[in-house]
């Protein structure tokens, strides 16, 4: 099973992972494929979330929970290559040392047929690990899922850039609402700060 980024929700990633490497693909639905996202929508609204599936884990000071709801679907359905299954991922979390919640949702398209509900949001599990972890991040601060560059060598500059200026912005974090976003807009008023931020991972 390949996952991957909003990125790379594309027709043609979509035909090269099935039919030229014989795998599934795993792969979020957001902005950049509107017309695929109006139909996820559509077959899995939020607020008629249903989940099939629940798992709890303790971790971290927290308590986070898992669920999916899964509707079978087809490429023809959806207009997308290889579609078997439309899924939605909620996860929450309660962070027992100062009661605070969030909640978030991410609809998902995949390609394999023969799959149980466990396997699925184990799937969706290591996939929003990333999805929170890395990509995120880039969108949130740079709104990689709303990018129109489509001139290769471009993207993957600005990609590269993106990466570092994530990596850089996540270290030296000494408290949990220590988050890039707010250190970002800190460097927005004080551009001084981020030559300080390079100078000290050099």
């Amino acid at each position: 099973m390949v996952t991957m980024d909003a990125a790379h929700t594309q027709i043609e990633t979509a035909q090269t992972v099935v039919m030229d490497t014989g795998a599934d693909y795993l792969v979020p639905v957001k902005g950049n494929q509107p017309h695929l996202q109006k139909k996820t929508q559509q077959l899995l609204p939020i607020g008629q979330f249903s989940p099939s599936i629940t798992d709890v884990c303790k971790e971290r000071g927290r308590v986070e929970t898992r669920q999916i709801q899964i509707v079978d679907t087809s490429a023809q359905d959806v207009n997308f290559p290889f579609a078997q299954k439309m899924i939605l991922l909620r996860r929450h979390r309660h962070y027992l040392c100062d009661g605070h919640q969030e909640e978030g949702f991410l609809h998902l398209i995949c390609s394999r047929e023969e799959c149980s509900d466990k396997q699925l949001l184990s799937l969706c599990r290591g996939h929003w690990i990333i999805e929170s972890s890395i990509h995120y991040c880039r969108d949130v601060l740079f709104r990689e899922d709303h990018s129109q560059i489509r001139d290769t060598t471009t993207a993957r500059i600005c990609a590269t850039m993106h990466s570092l200026a994530v990596y850089i912005l996540g270290g030296d974090r000494k408290t949990r609402r220590d988050t890039r976003p707010r250190k970002q807009k800190r460097i927005n008023r004080h551009p001084g700060i981020a030559v300080r931020m390079v100078m000290a991972t050099s």
